[in-house]
């Protein structure tokens, strides 16, 4: 079983953000033992904060998620995010609940840079690649799903659903490259894809499937470094899009 886990609270002092913000909370994790499979970028007053230099003043609320396989045993009273201290108001705690998508258009949406690591014939070592293919992103859900116990096999007969009936329909940057790089201290930088990827789907045999790893994306992110802050997505059905199939010209 995996746990998200979201400490609310509010800014002690005034907080300076910029750059890789995810390297904060990994921090903040690391230093009370928490081994995360996933972070997030420090959530200030409701939206995702990282990049350009932002300043808050004390009393900002702050919110810090993150998805690991332990539930906290306890609340801390205050946790340094940097050099700023958070007041801890509230934690919650919610365990992996698959959603139904209800539609045949998907958006995927990246709140961080999304890399995956491929196998090649080639090379020994996994390269990495970073545009959402359908195959790719589904691909790396369900052996993610299998390696964290999620599921007892792994579905080789969705993956073939995915490559005949999930298609690519537009694929959109947040910046002018889709690639960024962005550094993560003074010594390594990370890559990954930032913008919005659309898929549409023309069969609905394995919907209920697709339901189950779309919502493991949103709840535990998606590709590799999630630990340092990659992968943040937010991935669901198309607003105003219903299910209406009529298969493959």
């Amino acid at each position: 079983m995996i746990f998200r886990v979201a400490l609310r609270g509010y800014a002690l002092d005034p907080l300076a953000l910029a750059g890789w913000t995810p390297r904060l909370v990994h921090g903040l994790l690391t230093s009370r033992g928490i081994k995360a499979l996933s972070v997030w970028p420090p959530i200030v007053q409701g939206r995702p904060v990282w990049g350009r230099p932002v300043a808050y003043p004390p009393g900002t609320q702050v919110e810090v998620v993150y998805v690991t396989r332990e539930p906290p045993a306890e609340r801390p009273d205050v946790v340094a995010l940097g050099r700023a201290r958070v007041a801890v108001e509230d934690v919650a705690v919610r365990w992996f609940e698959p959603k139904d998508v209800g539609a045949n258009r998907l958006v995927l949406e990246t709140i961080t840079p999304v890399q995956f690591a491929v196998k090649t014939k080639e090379r020994r070592r996994a390269k990495l690649a970073f545009l959402p293919e359908p195959l790719r992103v589904f691909k790396w859900l369900v052996i993610t799903a299998y390696k964290l116990g999620l599921v007892e096999k792994l579905d080789r007969n969705f993956l073939r659903w995915v490559y005949e009936y999930v298609d690519l329909a537009d694929l959109r940057c947040h910046r002018p490259s889709c690639v960024v790089k962005v550094k993560y201290d003074g010594r390594r930088s990370l890559y990954g894809f930032y913008g919005t990827a659309k898929y549409v789907v023309q069969d609905d045999r394995y919907m209920d499937k697709l339901s189950y790893y779309v919502s493991l994306a949103n709840f535990l992110g998606l590709g590799k470094s999630r630990g340092v802050g990659l992968g943040a997505v937010q991935f669901g059905g198309a607003v105003g899009d219903s299910r209406e199939f009529h298969g493959k010209s």
